[in-house]
């Protein structure tokens, strides 16, 4: 088991300074995902000697309070963001690798891929904020037309109620609050899998250093994949069936 002083190797930044972290999340409270995502900062955090703390806050929000370092850094980032805003650094490894589903209401055509999500004529649904995603379904135009919503369960509803043909989802949000509407329509087998980093803004670039280590250092001991199997687990039985 995992302690905070388990593998600590000299002072940490900012460890005398009694400030608490905060950092966001845009999976939503409740889900897999945050759980996960708040017991992992928080373990990466204390063998730093620091205390963090992880808000749910939406993406565009996030990102402008991580540039203007209002907030110290943010969970779930693909490689490209960080590509695309040098301002940033990223954690390595990533802390979590999710699954992409696709679903679709009963009776109506499954779709099982990104290739053939393009041959269907119609708007797909996705939660705002998650960038690659929009990407994705924007590069579906003529034919296809992205659409954001507010939230894992609207995207769902919007599907079930036929204002879209599909909702894009990863495992991370599926929750025991969204099983009922996952029952009334078909989900995919996994089409993609994202690896997701924490990203901190470049006054911590000597912490995000650190952070690194330790992550890397969890992952060669399979402590991550531990914390993983002890959140994901059910919620990737509920995927597949």
């Amino acid at each position: 088991m995992l302690t905070a002083a388990s593998s600590r190797s000299g002072p940490a930044p900012l460890a005398d300074s009694g400030r608490t972290l905060e950092f966001s999340s845009t999976h939503e409270l409740n889900t897999p995902m945050h759980r996960y995502a708040q017991q992992y900062l928080e373990r990466l955090c204390a063998e730093q000697g620091l205390r963090c703390h992880l808000a749910n806050l939406p993406a565009r929000r996030s990102e402008a309070q991580l540039s203007a370092g209002t907030l110290d850094g943010e969970l779930g980032r693909v490689r490209a963001f960080v590509q695309r805003h040098p301002e940033f650094v990223m954690v390595e490894p990533s802390f979590v690798t999710l699954r992409t589903y696709m679903f679709t209401a009963a009776g109506k055509p499954e779709i099982a891929s990104w290739a053939e999500l393009e041959k269907h004529a119609g708007s797909v649904a996705y939660k705002r904020g998650v960038f690659i995603y929009q990407q994705r379904l924007e590069a579906t135009r003529p034919a296809g037309q992205a659409h954001d919503v507010q939230d894992v369960a609207a995207c769902l509803q919007m599907v079930l109620t036929g204002r879209d043909i599909a909702c894009v989802i990863d495992d991370g949000n599926m929750g025991e609050s969204i099983k009922p509407l996952l029952a009334q329509g078909h989900l995919s087998g996994p089409v993609e899998e994202l690896e997701l980093h924490i990203v901190m803004n470049r006054s911590h670039a000597d912490l995000a250093a650190a952070m690194s280590a330790s992550a890397g250092r969890w992952h060669a001991h399979g402590i991550d994949r531990q914390l993983r199997r002890e959140y994901f687990e059910a919620h990737w039985a509920l995927a597949r069936r």
